[in-house]
């Protein structure tokens, strides 16, 4: 999975030092990027994993660096039971967040569809870490899966 990550930022450094755009579309505006984000969410919630996976993956192919990309995509991706994928997608947004728990919850969530429970133990303690408060509604979340996995391990 990191060689992935690796490739995928890798291919994007390249283009951004050719001065090139980073992706397969025109050159888009930041009006743009947020009209087809709002198409791509409103996709998502419709039903239509497909049409929402395909705007999501030009949004980041060509606004790599906007987190909120790679949140949707990864989404849509996990709903598509692609986890692997999902989990590429959710790494880039820690990436790009390492302060919101999310998506190493989420990867985690992957993670454990995957049956990689030690990789999706550490995701959790990954997320728990950056809970601040305590009332925080993923708090309960991660305690009830980390329950679980120590439960399969015993």
């Amino acid at each position: 999975m990191q060689e992935l990550i690796e490739e995928a930022l890798e291919k994007i450094g390249e283009r951004v030092k050719e001065g090139k755009s980073t992706g397969v579309i025109p050159e888009k505006t930041e009006q743009d990027e947020k009209t087809l984000y709002t198409l791509g969410y409103t996709l998502y919630q419709s039903g239509d994993l497909e049409g929402g996976e395909n705007v999501f993956r030009k949004l980041v192919a060509q606004f790599p660096m906007n987190r909120e990309n790679w949140f949707g995509l990864a989404s849509v991706l996990q709903v598509k039971r692609k986890f692997s994928h999902a989990l590429v997608a959710w790494s880039m947004a820690c990436l790009f967040d390492d302060e919101d728990p999310q998506p190493h919850y989420h990867a985690a969530e992957c993670l454990l569809s995957l049956n990689d429970q030690e990789e999706a133990l550490e995701a959790l303690k990954a997320s728990e870490m950056r809970i601040q408060s305590e009332h925080h509604p993923l708090r309960s979340k991660i305690a009830t899966l980390m329950e679980a996995q120590h439960g399969n391990n015993s």
